[in-house]
């Protein structure tokens, strides 16, 4: 009897929930009790541990900072010149100053010694106990210093790093340097010591700063607390913390060196241990909670299993056995609960529903009518007969389960006539949708069943398709054109004779805005268009009803919608055969014409400052003095260019410099009228085209109103610059009647301004235009002189004013036409100096002047040396050197004999390249002189840099000689030659008395008209004979 007891024991329900849920709370306590215990509190050791180790670093840290503190100190005090001559005179001044009580206790120091390179103690102080005192260190202290004073190398001059030492029973923080010169150079006068005791005080306010308990002890003096004692015996390595756990506290240490070699020195914390004792409580509480709250949910647990789930499968399975009295139970012999009997009463009770449905589903079949179940609440068909799948081009299984709007109903969802609309439907004729897609013509009857308080929709339906297909076929062949039209999506009109539109499109209504009433109020197409274009659409429109092929097919039109607004068309226009009427199609261009006026826009208009440009400027110049009479109109032309503008490029950068530029536009535009034209025509040059018929005075004032509006500062972030501005003015129509030449003319008149100052206005004058012809025509000129050799060298002798000899001469370039004609040098080198023609001229004169020196040796008339000017833009090239070595290489002149003259003015740009190339010459063994001395911008400092031979004195100097002034200026000229050792040259000299007062003063050379003028190299040889018969 017990086994099968027990067997229906563990084959209930509720005998397997008793035993599951027990199973499950007991895990669940063990489990709990495991993770508390093992993990948990294991984890909060281990972090404990870490935090300790993790404080005592950041204890020793804070030491090692204040050491580091010390040691920074100590490189002030050792490095400073004050310390360093203190070590020499041992002043109580510096004492006096620097080492008192306030030092010490701002500073945070005990002792400050001065040891001598010999090792002898200078000074030694020591802050007294009370800290308003200073006394002398112990001795002990001090034979510590001086040991290791002594043992420090003369010749380490940065050795003594701050260091932990323990002398005569007490700790300090020793720090100790050589003491050198604020620049840090020796030899070292001996060492300076700093050094703060480590007692109470201190440990007290390294443990305030660090918020830890700390102790500091020495490890073998017995003062160790009972849990660090292992210290003693089993020391860490060293910067390894020591972490030393109890009940209640947990101790961390860490071991630091004693520098004077005894034992070391142990930084030590402790800290509560208030993680593991919190965890254990936490525990010990949790642990009785669980079992209290797990009995609790044991119980509920299964009081709710009882009363939701196992009473009510009791019930369920009684009431089916008295539905189903056939159904067959468990055997005996089975393990069968309470769900599996209750599973084998409801399988019976389907078997019996399957068995209706299958019979069902044989009647369906054999109807030749389509049939159809749907779910009324949610339109999914629920079963569907065979003749129905065959319609649909589904099989049943493929159909049943889906909604029947937009599957096999073409009515959209929410507008179904039975279910939305209420109606009743009997041979209902609409579509049913197919499975390729194919809508079959039906007649539909629909009737609503309920079954089991749900009401369905019973679809009866035959096709029709053959009968419909006949009459679509009939309306589609109506319809087809008119669609074709109607749909084309571009806008359309079917036009008559009389121009009146018999049909109009979507399209074209949408684009006209207007509506078919509107169309038939006002039926004719000529409303729609611009007026201008009328009269030349009705000459097409007649003109096609004639013959089509005279008419254009395709034209542009304005159309103008009922807003008012225009859009741009192009129109196609055809006629229907054996007809009046005609079908015109309308593009709508209006984007596109925009586009290209866009397009216009920005060819004409400057992208930075919105300004007109320089072509939109020029043309609308040009239309304004084209409207214009000359005889009765007048009008002005301001050419505007900001001075030095590449300063603010360079200074600040192009985007600051795009900045300036917009707002300078926008200051100009702000004082014009609307009617004045303002543009840009690039870099930063603007112009302005005035209002017609002022008067010169008004146009001076306009020209200083811009002016001045520029002056203003420019803003840009937290910075602000000045600029100037040049204005040139040109007056329609005496400075010209064309748009070129008053540019040309205001131009002018602009670089007349800049060059008289800048930020001035002037206006054009015939003068101005006459000397731009003439220049340009002296460049033309020049170029055709260069190429056919008339520029030769003239030479003016150079005198040795002690022997009165010629010992050389100045080459200087004159240009001599074939007709004789000699231009003077004033009236073409300022033309060449603005073009790269003067390095040309340069190298000719130097050329013939090489070879002129070399033949006059070979002659036997003497060795010279020749001095040939050199322009400033040969430096700027920067291949002067390599084309001086060709010309001296091509004529076999020694360099020794030539020197080359260049101005002041040449080495004020790149003083570095000008040193560079000059060197490079004097390596070759040519020499050089500064010319033009004193009248430029030389400063001592560039001419002793620069390294210069020979120093000529300007003749401005020497004409007012002997006056006072001329006289101090070239005694303190020749003053400075000498003291650079530097050969002095007098130009100029004119009179007998100018010589011999520049003779006295120590001048060595000297040329002017006195002893000669330029004169051609015949003539010059000429003169070197004389000199060598007398």
């Amino acid at each position: 009897m017990k086994r099968p007891m027990a067997k229906k024991l563990f084959t209930s329900l509720r005998s397997r929930a008793i035993v599951t849920l027990t199973a499950i709370f007991m895990a669940m306590g063990v489990g709990c009790v495991l993770i508390v215990g093992l993990i948990i509190i294991d984890r909060l050791d281990t972090f404990e541990r870490d935090l300790a180790a993790a404080n005592i670093r950041r204890a020793r840290n804070s030491l090692q900072q204040d050491m580091q503190r010390v040691d920074n100190l100590l490189k002030d005090w050792a490095w400073w010149d004050d310390t360093y001559q203190f070590m020499s005179t041992a002043s109580e001044e510096y004492a006096e100053s620097n080492i008192t009580p306030d030092v010490f206790l701002n500073q945070g120091l005990s002792v400050i010694v001065f040891v001598t390179k010999e090792g002898e103690i200078l000074h030694a102080s020591q802050m007294s106990r009370d800290g308003d005192a200073l006394q002398a260190p112990s001795k002990a202290l001090l034979s510590y210093v001086k040991r290791i004073s002594l043992s420090s190398p003369p010749e380490d001059l940065f050795s003594g790093a701050p260091a932990l030492v323990n002398v005569d029973g007490s700790l300090w923080i020793a720090a100790n340097r050589a003491v050198l010169t604020s620049q840090q150079t020796g030899p070292a006068r001996g060492r300076l010591w700093m050094i703060q005791k480590i007692d109470a005080a201190y440990v007290e306010k390294l443990t305030l700063r660090t918020e830890l308990a700390l102790q500091i002890h020495v490890t073998e003096d017995g003062t160790l607390p009972q849990a660090m004692r292992v210290l003693e015996t089993d020391p860490p390595a060293s910067g390894e913390a020591l972490v030393v756990p109890e009940r209640a506290l947990i101790w961390s240490a860490l071991l630091l060196s004693d520098a004077a070699g005894g034992p070391p020195v142990a930084i030590i914390a402790n800290a509560p241990r208030e993680l593991t004792i919190l965890a254990r409580s936490t525990m010990k509480t949790s642990l009785a909670v669980l079992i209290v709250f797990g009995a609790i949910g044991f119980f509920s647990g299964f009081a709710f299993l009882e009363k939701n789930i196992l009473s009510r499968l009791s019930l369920l399975s009684s009431r089916v056995k008295n539905d189903a009295p056939d159904a067959q139970f468990c055997r005996l012999d089975q393990k069968c609960d309470e769900i599996d009997q209750l599973s084998n009463l409801v399988d019976t009770a389907f078997e019996s529903i399957r068995e209706n449905e299958r019979f069902l589903k044989e009647i369906l079949g054999a109807i030749k009518v389509g049939v159809m179940l749907i779910r009324k609440e949610d339109k999914v068909i629920v079963s569907a007969n065979p003749y129905a799948s065959a319609l649909a081009g589904r099989s049943e299984k493929d159909i049943v389960g889906k909604v029947c709007h937009q599957f096999t109903c073409g009515a959209e969802i929410g507008k179904c006539p039975v279910c939305d609309f209420g109606q009743n439907l009997d041979n209902y004729k609409c579509e049913f949708l197919g499975g390729d897609g194919e809508r079959i013509d039906i007649l539909k009857s629909v009737t609503i069943i309920t079954r089991n308080d749900q009401e369905y929709l019973l679809e009866t339906f035959w096709d029709i398709r053959e009968i419909e297909r006949t009459r679509r076929l009939l309306e589609e062949s109506e319809e087809r054109y008119r669609a074709i039209f109607l749909n084309t999506g571009t806008p359309g009109i079917l036009i008559n004779e009389d121009t009146s539109i018999d049909v109009a499109n979507t399209e074209f209504l949408h684009l006209a805005g207007v509506t078919q009433d509107d169309m038939r109020q006002s039926p004719s197409w000529t409303r729609f268009f611009h007026t201008d274009d009328v009269q030349r659409m009705l000459r097409y429109h007649a003109q096609r009803r004639q013959d089509e092929a005279i008419a254009p097919r395709t034209y542009e039109a304005r159309l103008m919608d009922s807003s008012g607004e225009l859009h741009h068309v192009k129109l196609t226009v055809a006629m229907i055969p054996r007809t009046q009427q005609s079908i015109a199609f309308l593009l709508d261009i209006t984007d596109i014409k925009n586009a290209e006026w866009k397009l216009h826009e920005l060819a004409y208009t400057d992208a930075l400052t919105g300004l007109p440009n320089r072509l939109s400027a020029m043309e609308r110049l040009d239309r304004t003095v084209q409207a214009l009479s000359p005889e009765t109109g007048s009008l002005a032309v301001f050419l505007l260019d900001l001075d030095d503008f590449k300063v603010i490029n360079d200074s600040w950068g192009h985007a600051v410099g795009d900045v300036v530029l917009m707002e300078a536009g926008q200051r100009l535009v702000s004082i014009l009228k609307t009617s004045e034209l303002v543009g840009r025509l690039g870099g930063d040059e603007f112009i302005i085209v005035s209002d017609a018929n002022n008067s010169k005075d008004e146009y001076a004032q306009l020209a200083q109103k811009l002016i001045d509006v520029l002056s203003a500062p420019f803003q840009f972030g937290d910075s602000e610059t000045y600029l100037s501005v040049s204005v040139g003015v040109a007056i329609f129509p005496e400075d010209g009647n064309t748009a070129g030449q008053l540019i040309r003319c205001a131009d002018l008149a602009m670089y007349q301004a800049k060059s008289l100052g800048k930020n001035i206005y002037r206006f054009h004058s015939p003068e101005l235009t006459l000397k731009a012809q003439r220049r340009m025509e002296i460049e033309r000129e020049l170029r055709l002189a260069l190429d056919s050799g008339e520029i030769v060298a003239f030479f003016q002798p150079v005198i040795d004013l002690e022997t009165q000899k010629i010992v050389g001469a100045e080459a200087l370039a004159r240009w001599c036409k074939r007709d004789g004609t000699l231009i003077s040098p004033v009236d073409f080198i300022p033309v060449a100096e603005q073009t790269s023609l003067i390095t040309d001229i340069d190298f000719s004169v130097l050329s013939q002047a090489c070879h002129q020196a070399r033949g006059w040796d070979e002659a036997g008339l003497g060795r010279l040396r020749i001095s040939c000017n050199i322009s400033a833009r040969h430096f700027q090239r920067g291949n002067l050197p390599g084309e001086v070595k060709r010309v001296l290489e091509a004529s076999k002149l020694p360099p020794s004999q030539l020197t080359l003259e260049v101005t002041e003015t040449v080495y004020m740009e790149n003083i570095e390249q000008v040193r560079s190339i000059l060197e490079s010459i004097d390596a070759m063994g040519v020499s050089s002189a500064l010319d033009d001395f004193g009248t430029g911008y030389s400063s001592l400092s560039y001419v002793r840099s620069l390294s210069f031979d020979v120093l000529k004195i300007d003749k401005s100097f020497v004409k007012n000689l002997p006056e006072e002034s001329s006289l101090a200026l070239i005694r303190a000229m020749l003053g400075i030659a000498i003291s650079l050792e530097i050969i002095p040259l007098a130009e100029g000299i004119e009179t007998r008395e100018q010589f011999l007062l520049l003779k006295s003063l120590g001048c060595k050379l000297g040329q002017g008209y006195l002893f000669s003028p330029p004169v051609p190299a015949a003539q010059f040889q000429e003169l070197l004979k004389k000199q060598n018969t007398t």
